[in-house]
């Protein structure tokens, strides 16, 4: 039962992640503070909040558009494209009860028979691999209701498409590396090998615009999920996988949210895995810069708010789901998984800006 347990932390993950991101679709400033030393003057502060806006999130990520070849609202400037996306896919995640259980079958089967076919094998399935495609099936499942695709689709050819998506993605981050969407022959040929009608050189209509927020970064929460809970700090605390298969045979909010005898709930593992292993380590904003004709770059460092003592305590870097049961509201205020309004005054006040000029 621990097998249906964690595949079915995928699709919650992808939920909870894309929640978070279409929740927020608009930045706006926020005059929140914590305590805490500021080391940015007062015309860096004024400098970073004039970028975060919808221009200044785009700016920043166009190495996706080049790369990947996208336009969502993470790249896209124009807000009326992007409450329309954002809209869409609320709509998309919009799950009942019976759906995820129907989610949950179709996973849990998927994976059942990956594991059989590799059964004989004697190199068997990388568990890297086996999580992969689980994710993307999911992704295919909510976000493209393919739900023949995504029981059926090969493994081989999802993947492909993980290996070619984290290839390109790694190579994005240098410059002297990027290769232009356009160009990269083996990455267009994985995903038409799923989406045969796809029109893939098209911003709008690339599949990529779901696939990268649903799989690049949750593929590997899920896998830190996983391996906690079935192998680390779970090996002592078995009632979280007690938890988990009784979330897994029923998958709704309240099975969600149930404590066990110790105060800890599936959504309190989610959590505090979010925190540990955050799916973004850095959130970009960038903003035209007048004098050098450039854009300056402001990085707000996820992982530090997260992993910072002065905020957790010494166990700062441990996976402890109690935590969660009672939170001190310096705690909630440094949570930022998938970025909030506030977390950039959190940044300024806190230290955790980094800054640097585009090439």
């Amino acid at each position: 039962m621990i097998v249906s347990a964690w595949v079915v932390l995928v699709g919650v993950l992808l939920h909870l992640c894309m929640k978070y991101c279409c929740r927020t679709p608009l930045w706006h400033d926020s005059n929140i503070h914590v305590d805490g030393p500021r080391s940015e003057s007062k015309a860096e502060t004024e400098s970073f909040q004039k970028s975060n806006t919808l221009r200044g999130r785009a700016l920043a990520n166009q190495r996706l558009c080049t790369v990947f070849g996208i336009s969502n609202a993470f790249t896209n400037d124009n807000q009326g494209e992007v409450e329309r996306f954002v809209r869409d896919t609320r709509g998309l995640l919009r799950l009942s009860s019976g759906h995820w259980e129907q989610l949950s079958y179709v996973i849990c089967d998927s994976a059942r028979r990956t594991l059989h076919v590799n059964a004989s094998s004697t190199s068997g399935v990388l568990l890297v691999n086996l999580v992969q495609i689980l994710t993307l099936r999911v992704v295919l499942h909510v976000l493209f209701a393919m739900k023949n695709e995504a029981s059926y689709t090969p493994d081989e050819c999802l993947v492909e498409l993980a290996s070619e998506i984290n290839k390109a993605w790694i190579k994005s981050k240098d410059s002297s590396e990027v290769q232009p969407f356009e160009e990269n022959i083996s990455l267009q040929k994985s995903i038409t090998a799923i989406f045969p009608k796809a029109d893939r050189l098209h911003g709008a209509e690339n599949p990529l615009n779901l696939i990268l927020p649903g799989f690049e970064t949750m593929w590997r929460i899920a896998l830190r999920v996983f391996l906690e809970v079935g192998f680390k700090t779970g090996l002592c605390n078995p009632h979280w996988r007690k938890m988990l298969a009784a979330f897994a045979r029923r998958p709704t909010k309240s099975e969600f949210e149930r404590k066990s005898h110790r105060g800890v709930s599936a959504s309190m593992l989610i959590q505090e895995a979010l925190r540990l292993y955050p799916p973004t380590r850095r959130i970009y904003r960038a903003a035209d810069c007048v004098e050098s004709n450039s854009e300056e770059v402001f990085a707000f460092d996820v992982e530090a708010s997260h992993h910072e003592t002065s905020a957790w305590g010494s166990t700062a870097t441990e996976f402890n789901p109690e935590r969660w049961t009672g939170l001190t509201p310096r705690q909630r205020y440094a949570f930022r998984p998938f970025g909030e309004p506030c977390l950039w005054s959190l940044g300024i006040s806190g230290g955790l800006l980094q800054r640097g000029t585009a090439s």
